[in-house]
């Protein structure tokens, strides 16, 4: 496989899984093996935007809305810095940001509504490849610069809470 990188040059491990996994699906591509990266490793996660629209009769429950985009991968970055374990970087994730006031979301009609903007498992891959985000970007040295922190995983990882259905 031709992995463009020079042996002196030092790059991050995500950097060198998505080059490795292209060239194999390249190499592997119109062969019998053609699937093989994406039945062991693929999945799709979701972006999802969440809001409730006003009840359609008076005194009635709020319409709760959501819109989703599907985008598949063969691994999942997660943040590393300010989560002690991989659950917890998973949960922030999962449980994403609040879109209100200049940043609210923007309906199709127009008018813009306070929302929650998260990403959630939409199918779940035989085995799951899991990139630690372990540089973040100083500007005022203009450098990468390595987190060193320690992070926790369990044996086991249950990730039906990170799912559409979670």
């Amino acid at each position: 496989l031709p992995l463009t990188f020079a042996a002196t040059q030092q790059n991050d491990a995500a950097e060198f899984l998505a080059l490795l996994s292209d060239n194999l699906e390249e190499a592997l591509r119109g062969s019998r093996h053609a699937s093989l990266l994406r039945s062991c490793f693929g999945g799709t996660l979701v972006q999802q935007v969440v809001w409730e629209e006003p009840p359609p009769t008076p005194g009635g429950a709020p319409v709760r809305k959501v819109s989703e985009r599907e985008q598949s991968f063969l691994q999942i970055e997660l943040d590393l810095k300010g989560h002690r374990s991989i659950e917890e970087s998973f949960r922030a994730l999962v449980d994403g940001e609040r879109l209100e006031g200049d940043n609210a979301y923007e309906l199709d009609s127009g008018g813009k509504v306070a929302a929650v903007k998260r990403l959630c498992l939409g199918e779940l891959p035989p085995t799951l490849v899991i990139q630690l985000k372990r540089f973040e970007f100083d500007y005022e040295k203009m450098v990468n610069v390595k987190l060193n922190s320690e992070c926790s995983f369990p044996m086991r990882l249950d990730c039906s809470p990170l799912t559409r259905r979670g």
